[in-house]
């Protein structure tokens, strides 16, 4: 919740994010959006909040995902559909 509040991507862009989209230091952090509105790359910088909220093992959407290249994984498996 504290990325997209500080951040403001599009809902689109929050779930197309992985890992790799994120590179923090322990001063200064910066977020690539690749598909953005009108598939324009733009860096959005992070504060110090979404920091703390990314570092490994701080929040349960971001850690234990194993081998998943997603930043934030689903409950679902993959491929599955909604109603189902």
């Amino acid at each position: 919740m504290t990325l997209l509040l500080y951040t403001m991507p599009r809902l689109h862009e929050l779930a197309a994010l992985n890992i790799e989209d994120i590179s923090m230091s322990a001063r200064k952090g910066v977020l690539v959006i690749r598909s953005g509105n009108g598939d324009v790359y733009r860096e959005v910088p992070l504060n110090p909040s979404c920091r703390n909220a990314l570092e490994p093992g701080s929040s349960s959407e971001v850690s234990g995902r194993g081998r998943e290249r997603a930043l934030f994984v689903g409950r679902r498996a993959a491929g599955s559909r909604r109603g189902r």
